[in-house]
């Protein structure tokens, strides 16, 4: 309940804005019977304002572990994306479409594998939870 609480209250302000961290919680919460049948590297470049961050996602046998050095494998993803978009889409509260859509998101390579990620992201735990009105109320009692 308490981490329900919080994502109703939670404000994604550029502070919260680190991909590494919405990366290392997608890979906790991947939707292991999506993923494909074969190790899959994906390679995220993303911005945040002046900054450039890349990291390497490698997902085998419905395991996942990032890389912030290149392992030198093939990748077969190409991500870039704007940090905001990549958090706030993992946090439930950006559609992919509308992410995709507006360019804060995009997946390069083979269309099969372009498709197929969205739907292997977990999300958030708390992804479902709407934000809280910021708008205080008080009852008289």
């Amino acid at each position: 309940m308490l981490g329900e609480w919080g994502a109703a209250w939670l404000e994604i302000a550029p502070q919260h804005l680190d991909p590494f961290v919405a990366l290392w919680s997608m890979c906790n919460a991947l939707q292991r019977d999506r993923l494909p049948d074969r190790r899959v590297v994906i390679r995220f470049d993303f911005t945040r304002g002046q900054r450039h961050e890349r990291y390497w996602l490698l997902i085998e046998h419905g395991d996942a572990e990032i890389c912030k050095e290149y392992p030198g494998l093939d990748e077969d993803l190409y991500v870039t994306a704007e940090a905001e978009a990549f958090v706030k889409w993992h946090a439930g509260r950006l559609a992919w479409a509308e992410a995709t859509r507006d360019g804060g998101i995009k997946v390069h390579g083979p269309a099969p594998l372009v498709r197929a990620f969205p739907t292997w992201n977990g999300r958030s735990l708390f992804a479902h939870i709407k934000p809280a009105s910021r708008t205080p109320t008080f009852s008289a009692g």
